[in-house]
C-alpha cells in the first residue's frame, strides 16, 4: 500500500516540479530580452518629494540618513522623514541627535515618533504620509535603515511617474555589500538575485503583477490614498499595498539599472526572523485576496497573476516533504525517483545562471533545507493565521557587516529533525538499506549544521 502511495506521490511531485521549472525557464528566457526602461528627467518643474525612513531600534541608521541628505534634488523640494518607533532609549537618543544635527545643517529632515507601534511599519508609514500630504508632497521614496541609495536615485525614478498617470510605484534593484561574508549570505544572494535580476524585470516588462519590495522604491502619494493607505492587516504591508494598487487599475514599474546596496542578514537568527515575516505575511495576504478577488476591477490576467504569485509559496512546504519524507521513503523501498530528482536539480541550477561560479551551491541540500523546515512552518503559520504570524519582528543588522558576526546557537527544531533523520539513517544502515542510509545521514548532517547556525560561521568569501 505504501509503495502505491509513493508512486502517486512521484507523479504529484513530478507535476509540481515540472510546473515550477517551466516557469523558471520561461522567466530566464524572457529576461534575456528585457531591457531596463529609461527616462530623462525634465528639470523645468520638479515635484516636491519626500523620503521616509522607518526605524525600530536600528544601529545602522547613519548611512541612510547621510544618503538621503546627499540626494541630488533641490532642498526646498525634498522633505526627509525619520519614522522612529524605537523602544531602546539609547538608540532613540542617538537618532534624535543625528536628525537634529542634520536639521541644523539646513536639511528639511524631521523626526516623527508615535506613542505606540500600532500596525508596526505600516502604521509608521501611514502617519508619515499624512504629514507629507499636508506639506504638498507628491511622491515618497522609502528606504530601510541598511539601504544606501545613490545621490541620483530620485533623478532616475521620478521621470517614470511624469510619463504616465497609471504608474503607482517604481521599484529599484537590491544589491548586497556583504554577500560574500559567509555561506549563509551567499545562499541568500543566490536566491534573491534570481528574484531581482530575472523575475521582477520580466513581470514588469510583461505587465504582470509586480510586488513592491518594501524599500528602495518610490510611491505616488495620490495612488496610496486612493487605494486606502497603508494597512497593518498582514505582515507584508508592501505586498498588501501592491495588490490593492493593481486591483484598482494601477501598475508598478521595475527599473533594474537603478541599484540600491543593502545588507543581508548575517546571523541565522536574523535570517529566520526575516523569512518568517516574508513567508507568513504573503500567506495571510493570499487568503485575504482569495476572498475578494472576484470583486476586483483588475483584468482577469492580472487576477490570475496575483493568485499565482502567492500560490507559489506553497512550494516551500512541499520542498520540505520532498527532501525529508518522500526521498528517504523512496530510497528505502529501492525506488529512486530519477525524474523528480532531475527536475529538482534543474530547478535549483536555474538559480546559478546569474552566478555561474556558484553552481555547486545551488545543488547543495542547504538550499532545499533552508527552503524547508523553518520556512515551511512559517508558510503554514501564515495560512493558519496563528497568533505568532501577527507579530512584526525586525531583522537585526550590524554596523560592521563584514565582521564574522555569526555564533553557534542551541539546537531547536532542526536539532530534533537532525536527530530523527540520523536515527532513521542508522536504522536503514542496520537493515542494509545502504542508499537510504547514506542520504539520511547526509541530510541529517546538513540539518544539524543549519540548526547550530553553522552557515553564518563558515566564511566562503574566498571560494568560487
Amino acid at each position: 500500500m505504501l509503495i502505491q502511495y509513493l508512486s502517486y506521490s512521484n507523479i504529484f511531485f513530478a507535476a509540481c516540479l515540472s510546473l515550477l521549472l517551466a516557469e523558471r525557464v520561461w522567466l530566464l528566457l524572457k529576461a534575456a530580452h528585457v531591457a531596463s526602461p529609461s527616462k530623462v528627467l525634465d528639470t523645468s518643474e520638479l515635484p516636491v518629494v519626500g523620503i521616509q525612513i522607518p526605524l525600530f531600534n536600528e544601529e545602522v541608521y547613519e548611512g541612510i540618513l547621510n544618503a538621503s541628505c546627499n540626494m541630488v534634488w533641490p532642498r526646498s523640494k525634498l522633505i526627509i522623514q525619520v519614522l522612529d518607533d524605537s523602544t531602546d532609549t539609547a538608540i532613540a537618543a542617538k537618532v534624535s541627535a543625528s536628525v537634529h544635527s542634520k536639521r541644523q545643517a539646513g536639511y528639511n529632515i524631521y523626526l516623527i515618533r508615535r506613542d505606540n507601534r500600532i500596525n508596526f511599519k505600516a502604521g509608521a508609514l501611514q502617519a508619515g504620509m499624512l504629514a507629507l500630504e499636508s506639506q504638498g508632497v507628491s511622491y515618497t521614496a522609502i528606504f530601510d535603515a541598511d539601504f544606501l541609495p545613490s545621490p541620483d536615485f530620485l533623478e532616475k525614478t521620478i521621470p517614470y511617474f511624469l510619463a504616465g498617470s497609471h504608474i503607482a510605484f517604481v521599484q529599484a534593484r537590491w544589491v548586497y555589500y556583504n554577500q560574500r561574508q559567509s555561506l549563509l549570505t551567499r545562499v541568500q544572494s543566490l536566491l534573491l538575485d534570481f528574484h531581482f535580476r530575472v523575475e521582477q524585470p520580466v513581470r514588469s516588462d510583461a505587465g504582470m503583477f509586480l510586488n513592491f519590495n518594501g524599500t528602495a522604491g518610490i510611491w505616488k502619494l495620490s495612488a496610496i490614498r486612493q487605494v486606502g493607505g497603508w494597512s497593518g492587516d498582514t505582515l507584508v504591508e508592501d505586498a498588501d499595498l501592491s495588490v490593492r494598487a493593481y486591483t484598482a487599475g494601477f501598475k508598478g514599474l521595475y527599473v533594474s539599472d537603478v541599484i540600491c546596496p543593502s545588507q543581508l542578514p548575517s546571523e541565522d537568527k536574523s535570517y529566520r526572523t526575516q523569512q518568517r515575516r516574508w513567508l507568513a505575511g504573503p500567506m495571510q495576504l493570499w487568503k485575504n485576496y482569495c476572498r475578494v478577488a472576484r470583486e476586483s476591477k483588475a483584468t482577469k490576467m492580472t487576477r490570475i497573476s496575483i493568485f499565482w504569485y502567492f500560490a507559489r509559496y506553497l512550494a516551500i512546504p512541499l520542498s520540505a516533504i520532498f527532501y525529508l519524507i518522500f526521498l528517504p521513503l523512496s530510497l528505502w523501498y529501492g525506488q529512486l525517483p530519477i525524474f523528480c530528482c532531475t527536475l529538482w536539480c534543474l530547478y535549483n541550477l536555474c538559480l546559478s545562471v546569474l552566478q555561474p561560479k556558484s553552481w555547486w551551491l545551488s545543488l547543495l541540500p542547504i538550499v532545499g533545507l533552508e527552503m524547508g523546515i523553518y520556512r515551511a512552518l512559517s508558510v503554514l503559520e501564515g495560512l493558519a493565521g496563528l497568533k505568532g504570524s501577527r507579530i512584526w519582528p525586525v531583522t537585526l543588522k550590524h554596523k560592521n557587516c563584514n565582521a564574522r558576526t555569526g555564533t553557534f546557537q542551541l539546537l531547536g527544531l532542526e536539532g530534533f529533525c537532525a536527530s530523527a533523520l540520523a536515527a532513521w539513517g542508522a536504522t536503514a544502515l542496520h537493515t542494509n538499506h545502504h542508499v537510504a542510509a547514506l542520504y539520511l545521514l547526509l541530510i541529517a548532517g546538513f540539518t544539524f549544521a543549519i540548526g547550530v547556525g553553522a552557515l553564518s560561521i563558515l566564511c566562503k568569501g574566498d571560494i568560487d
